[in-house]
């Protein structure tokens, strides 16, 4: 291959041959391990590990690292081979103290700025039970190294707290007062009796260290997710033809004991009428957890977990369309993978343009540690391949296509309704995140 010498010298890397690697998504689709080249950048100290027929097994590991709550690690290189001063070692991002309340963390989410710097959040379960809830900001700015907290998003509004499934974008353009790079926080506004629901949107115009009240965005009911209850939650944002789509889990129509919905904003102010993503005719049915990717054929894919589904419950399921306002006249198609896998609950998806001519979609879903690809842009019938990765399972694990593109940061908060959410190592909580390597 030509160009790979091309790049070495113009990006300062280094071209190896791997012989096997356990996550490389070809071999596993095909079933064989060939030999592979690929691409890494790679720091000084690790040059002359690097000129081998086959390179050492430490190599192999992916770079993991826990991102957002509990404490942080770095996978470091293992084996006899390996050097001595590692990439990075043991990092502590956040580690609850010992008196936050059960579960103490949960639903973790990313975001990568337009200047590298990463940012996450989570639900964040303090001490006295949880009384008036924030959402933490921390932030790095070296990849992933060390981790501090910039902010914290306090309810400015209701004196309820801050409490379930914040969500974090980044404007890619102006959208009435606010610009573009302009940081959005999405999450549902709740008191401690869990009596009201509110999804509220507050907004940062300096990347993430102060934050302004923007909008209410939907009033429901108790925080109970029992049909009959009126709850909305789960926000997932994205600007479709220069407005912002609010996708959301609602529970107010009492045709339905949940559907999937949105409602759009030319200003942040202002909301247009709730627009049905997911309904189905039977009650029970309950659709729930909204993500949205672009892919590059103009569709747009949505996933989301289906209780009802004949397949299991909570079966992760997505549809297709060319209209993001219109996925309740596409058909919904289940995920089942070529082993038989049916990945169930907590669904997130991200689109990758890496590994084809028609990139790579990836799905994770609370039932599995593994990931679900698919390189023919979701079209019915065609191929899941399920994908090892080193990170646990987690209620609602979130992706993160990063700026290179070659690299996914996978995020989880720890297991729902966890009472003793510790690891081997003494943990607090596990909530990690690696970096996959497409």
């Amino acid at each position: 291959m030509p160009v790979l010498p091309a790049l070495a010298a113009a990006y300062d890397i280094l071209v190896v041959t791997i012989h096997h690697t356990e996550q490389h998504f070809d071999q596993q689709q095909q079933g064989t391990t060939p030999r592979t080249s690929a691409v890494f950048p790679i720091g000084p100290a690790y040059l002359p590990y690097m000129v081998v027929t086959r390179p050492p097994r430490w190599f192999m590991r992916m770079l993991t690292r826990d991102c957002n709550s509990g404490y942080g690690r770095i996978i470091t290189p293992v084996g006899d081979d390996a050097p001595a001063d590692p990439l990075i070692s043991n990092v502590t991002v956040f580690q609850p103290p010992a008196n936050y309340t059960i579960p103490r963390t949960l639903y973790a989410r990313t975001l990568q700025l337009q200047d590298g710097t990463l940012l996450a959040t989570w639900e964040n379960y303090g001490p006295n039970n949880n009384t008036f809830p924030y959402y933490p900001i921390y932030q790095s700015t070296d990849g992933g190294a060390t981790w501090s907290e910039r902010s914290r998003v306090e309810d400015t509004q209701n004196g309820w707290g801050l409490r379930y499934q914040p969500f974090l974008y980044e404007l890619p353009e102006a959208i009435g007062d606010y610009p573009a790079g302009t940081v959005l926080l999405s999450g549902s506004s709740i008191p401690d009796d869990l009596s009201q629901t509110q999804i509220e949107i507050y907004a940062s115009r300096d990347c993430g260290d102060t934050w302004e009240f923007v909008s209410h965005v939907a009033k429901g009911g108790r925080a109970i997710p029992n049909n009959g209850e009126t709850p909305v939650w789960e926000p997932f944002l994205m600007v479709y033809n220069h407005e912002l789509v609010v996708y959301y889990s609602d529970q107010r129509d009492p045709k339905y004991g949940q559907k999937l919905v949105h409602q759009t904003t030319s200003d942040l102010k202002t909301y247009g009428p709730v627009v049905d993503d997911v309904a189905y005719d039977t009650y029970d049915w309950r659709p729930g957890m909204t993500t949205v990717s672009h892919l590059p054929n103009g569709n747009y894919l949505l996933t989301y977990e289906f209780y009802g589904a004949v397949e299991a419950n909570f079966a992760v399921y997505y549809r297709l369309s060319p209209d993001p306002l219109k996925f309740n006249d596409a058909v919904g198609h289940v995920i089942t993978a070529t082993d038989g896998t049916q990945p169930a609950g907590s669904p997130y998806n991200v689109w990758t343009p890496v590994g084809g001519d028609n990139g790579t979609i990836f799905v994770s879903a609370g039932s599995n540690s593994t990931l679900f690809a698919n390189r023919d842009l979701a079209a019915p019938g065609s191929d899941w391949i399920e994908i090892d990765t080193p990170e646990g399972t987690s209620y609602t694990r979130s992706l993160l296509v990063e700026q290179q593109k070659n690299i996914i940061l996978i995020c989880g908060g720890g297991v729902l309704n966890g009472s003793d959410n510790r690891k081997y190592d003494h943990r607090r909580y596990p909530s990690t995140c690696f970096f996959f390597m497409v």
